[in-house]
């Protein structure tokens, strides 16, 4: 093992709801121990959710993740990210990361990816800017058994990305310029144009705001996908005063839940359009509207466009 790889910091991302969630990033940090011998951060693990109760537990498991991705430590974020709907806190984290220069290494083992105007992509064009690299690996090795050849397989494909992190690890990765030069009064993230209903809210807000006088952009990296759009997203948002989106779907979109982080890592405001009245309960008095990475990041929660509209004013102060 190289010495100086074992005082690097990985924090290990993965959904955390059940026991295999959390299974699988023992079995990642195994192989990170094994193959490379760096320090690790395991959330739920190391942040002790387990034993905390009450109604700050939310917010106790959200300050304990902040700080490590604050740490100076923190050397690359390992991301496990499966799904059709990537996890909305997984991607808050990665766009937190990515703000604070931190390396950022996606594993992909599910047999999907997207395509749209003949492109094909494996993830929303905002995590595949912010990424560093990743692994898209989804092969099942020939055994009798078949739980057996499941383990080989993912054992196989741990093992591989953590040769590749190593790599990563071992070289200077300059992090992204994060240029704001203010262009826009809000940028509008309504899961970047993916659907018709999405593209109408953003439009009416915008409509609005235009007839006040604000200046403001609508993100597009779905309706105009190109290789580009991604990295126009986020430079619109980085490019305005407020940031203001839509939480209106079961998970929030993957690329503007990493915007969330990349907005809250840099102090920006936030405005998150959640119309719902449910909210997500769980064991030890566990209360949430979505993810607790969102629900503790985001400034102010509008349950109607037009009070959107009204925050936006109250806050350029008109």
């Amino acid at each position: 093992m190289v010495d100086d790889l074992k005082n690097k910091m990985v924090y290990i991302c993965t959904k955390l709801y059940n026991y295999n969630d959390k299974l699988q990033a023992e079995y990642l940090e195994e192989a990170l121990l094994s193959r490379i011998g760096c320090k690790t951060f395991v959330p739920f693990r190391d942040s002790n959710e387990n034993e905390l109760s009450g109604a700050d537990r939310t917010k106790m498991v959200y300050d304990a993740d902040i700080e490590r991705l604050d740490s100076e430590e923190l050397s690359l974020l390992a991301v496990l990210y499966d799904g059709i709907c990537k996890d909305e806190g997984i991607s808050f984290e990665i766009g937190y990361a990515f703000g604070k220069g931190v390396p950022i290494f996606i594993i992909n083992t599910d047999f999907i990816w997207y395509a749209t105007n003949n492109a094909e992509f494996n993830f929303d064009p905002v995590i595949s800017f912010m990424a560093t690299d990743y692994l898209h690996k989804y092969d099942i090795v020939p055994h009798p058994k078949f739980k057996d050849s499941l383990i080989q397989s993912q054992n196989q494909a741990f093992a591989l990305a953590a040769d590749k992190i190593k790599g990563v690890l071992s070289v200077y990765h300059e992090p992204y310029t994060l240029k704001q030069e203010k262009e826009f009064d809000v940028f509008l993230d309504f899961g970047g144009g993916k659907y018709e209903y999405q593209k109408e809210n953003a439009e009416w807000i915008q409509n609005k705001l235009s007839n006040l006088g604000f200046k403001s952009t609508i993100a597009k990296r779905f309706s105009n996908y190109n290789e580009n759009s991604g990295k126009a997203d986020i430079q619109s948002m980085l490019n305005s005063d407020i940031f203001v989106c839509s939480g209106d779907e079961v998970e929030l979109n993957s690329g503007t839940a990493a915007l969330i982080g990349l907005a809250c890592s840099l102090g920006k405001k936030v405005i998150l359009y959640e119309s719902s009245n449910i909210e997500i309960h769980g064991e030890n008095e566990h209360r949430m509207k979505k993810n607790l990475m969102v629900d503790f990041s985001v400034d102010i929660v509008a349950k109607t466009k037009e009070q959107i509209i009204d925050l936006i004013a109250e806050e350029l102060n008109v």
